[in-house]
């Protein structure tokens, strides 16, 4: 097992994943808006109409406000990771995982010892 510290993270790539994770919700957030919008012309209820275009603009504007959250927190982390460490993740890798020497274990109804092969 290996320990990995994050010390910084890029600003622009925390804005950049944050738009990818958004943009389904955000996407059918504002496909709400443009059916809402397309449903109130098409039956004449002004209601829907003043509802659905906010829906289609809100979209847009939150995706802004979570990218520079994103940037902002990626920010924060990188002076405080400088001073207080970073986040730690502990690796375990695959070797480790599938070669357990000495250990037994069945394949297709057969016992095999890894230690002897």
């Amino acid at each position: 097992m290996r320990k990995i510290e994050i010390k910084e993270i890029g600003i622009k790539s925390a804005f950049k994943s944050t738009l990818y994770i958004t943009i389904v919700p955000l996407g059918i957030m504002a496909a709400i808006g443009l059916l809402m919008t397309f449903i109130g012309v098409a039956i004449g209820q002004g209601q829907l109409l003043i509802l659905g275009i906010p829906y289609i603009f809100m979209s847009f504007v939150m995706m802004g406000l979570y990218g520079l959250f994103s940037m902002l927190t990626a920010l924060v982390y990188n002076k405080f990771s400088t001073k207080f460490g970073g986040l730690e993740l502990v690796i375990k890798e695959q070797n480790e995982l599938n070669h357990d020497i000495g250990k037994e274990n069945r394949i297709n109804g057969q016992l095999h010892n890894y230690a002897r092969e």
